[in-house]
């Protein structure tokens, strides 16, 4: 809690955005975020365990905690496995003694035999080798996974949401169209903006040659805009809403701004003095691989969602032009999140794809959260599944591994059962010596082992 001094702060650790908030006595501030050029006071009111940060981060850890339905599901049969083999080998053991006649070494021969043979070791390494093999694949080819979970959990995806901003769009905006002569009152309230709007605003003006002024009163409304005084002049920029609250402005848009939002463009509106004045529009462009992305998804049958916090004349735009199913606009970090449950409520397996802060509850939500690499730390950590680059092909590729471990995963407990499933009865019929039986065995964990190898990202994937 603020207790004296006035400063602006970087909080985009928690809400993915990287515009300084205003902060005065009285305000709260987060531990963890930046603060800018002013000096504060603060009183920590919750401390340790009790933070935001570690609240989330503990969030994030309790996602990633348990192991995958298939290991539990193996040590089950290997706790009613080993006993039921102890059973076998001593009734092994009593029936040749009592009725062969062969005498107490063969019967202890034969027991012996039945214990070499059934040794779980292939059974026990079956799903943990090519889970391993698969996580070794995926890492030599740019994709992280930090639970091995999510290589079970790929294959039941049948709804994929994607973040707009830098995940379908390269995230870099350049400033497109504005009034020449307002340029320089603009980026000089737009310098103290650490928006990406606001620094291809600032950008422009530098390579226009445009010496800027001093600006003072600055205030940043989160999710709104900012305002400020910049010479004798009161100047606003931000989205409708915000120039609603500091200008009369119309209810719709101008057919100009409309049509800009239809072409995928961002626009800011803009005055002073309590006028409208203009707008400016800003190009993000779509990822050459994005259309493919989305074609390849829907051809598996899965649905695919685009959700952003840009307007929804924009948001629809890529959209339609990745030929997304479904697109939501203006949403908050706590809406990505309930789009999510709500997919999960309706019983749908969801995986969420995003790369800013704002997107970590959303991926931590879903069935499965994937990362871009070039996202913020949190967004990482709150992800199962971290892409080290921003080639969205790679959320093919991970489709496809998952798919083919998943494959190896029963081709080993298929043969792991046939072993011993053949090695028990040859044994108990006396056909298998203990030596046999140790070879046999080794045989058997050896084509375990050489059939997890195979488990790497197939050839031919987008």
């Amino acid at each position: 809690l603020v207790l004296e001094g006035t400063s602006h702060v970087d909080e985009s650790l928690l809400t993915g955005e990287a515009a300084p908030v205003t902060k005065n006595p009285g305000s709260e501030v987060v531990g963890g975020a930046t603060n800018g050029g002013g000096v504060l006071n603060v009183r920590a009111t919750r401390v340790g365990e009790e933070s935001t940060l570690a609240q989330m981060v503990k969030r994030v850890e309790g996602a990633i905690s348990s192991r995958s339905s298939i290991e539990k599901s193996v040590d089950r049969v290997s706790r009613v496995f080993v006993p039921s083999v102890i059973v076998v080998a001593l009734a092994t053991f009593a029936a040749v003694w009592a009725f062969s006649g062969s005498g107490l070494g063969e019967a202890l021969m034969r027991g012996i035999t039945v214990l070499v043979i059934a040794c779980p070791c292939a059974l026990g390494i079956a799903t943990p080798l090519a889970i391993t093999a698969a996580v070794g694949a995926a890492s030599r080819s740019g994709i992280l996974v930090s639970d091995s979970r999510v290589l079970e959990t790929v294959r039941k995806v049948d709804t994929v949401i994607l973040d707009k901003t830098g995940t379908l769009t390269e995230g870099n905006f350049s400033l497109l169209e504005v009034e020449k002569e307002h340029l320089p009152l603009l980026a000089s309230l737009e310098l103290y903006s650490e928006h990406p709007l606001g620094r291809a605003v600032v950008e422009h003006a530098h390579k226009e040659g445009i010496e800027l002024e001093p600006a003072s009163d600055v205030e940043v409304k989160k999710g709104l805009g900012i305002i400020g005084t910049v010479g004798s002049r009161r100047v606003f920029i931000g989205n409708r809403r915000f120039a609603a609250e500091n200008a009369t402005v119309d209810s719709e848009p101008e057919d100009a701004d409309s049509q800009r939002e239809s072409a995928g463009q961002t626009v800011t509106l803009y005055g002073w003095d309590g006028e409208m004045k203009g707008s400016m529009a800003f190009g993000d462009r779509v990822k050459a691989e994005a259309v493919e992305l989305v074609t390849t998804l829907k051809e598996r049958g899965i649905r695919v969602l685009v959700v952003s916090g840009d307007s929804p004349g924009t948001t629809e735009w890529v959209s339609t032009r990745v030929g997304a199913d479904r697109f939501r606009a203006e949403a908050l970090p706590e809406d990505k999140a309930q789009i999510v449950e709500e997919a999960q409520n309706s019983g749908r397996v969801v995986a969420m794809v995003g790369d800013g802060i704002n997107d970590a509850p959303a991926l931590a939500a879903a069935d499965l959260g994937i990362a871009m690499g070039s996202g913020t730390d949190l967004a990482m950590k709150a992800a199962a599944m971290v892409l080290m680059t921003d080639d969205l092909h790679k959320i093919v590729e991970a489709f496809d591994l998952s798919r083919k471990t998943i494959s190896v995963v029963r081709q080993n407990l298929f043969w792991a059962f046939i072993y011993n499933s053949v090695g028990i009865t040859l044994a108990v019929a006396g056909l298998l010596s203990p030596i046999l039986a140790a070879g046999a065995m080794v045989v058997s964990s050896l084509s375990v082992i050489g059939n997890s190898l195979r488990t790497t990202i197939p050839s031919g994937v987008v």
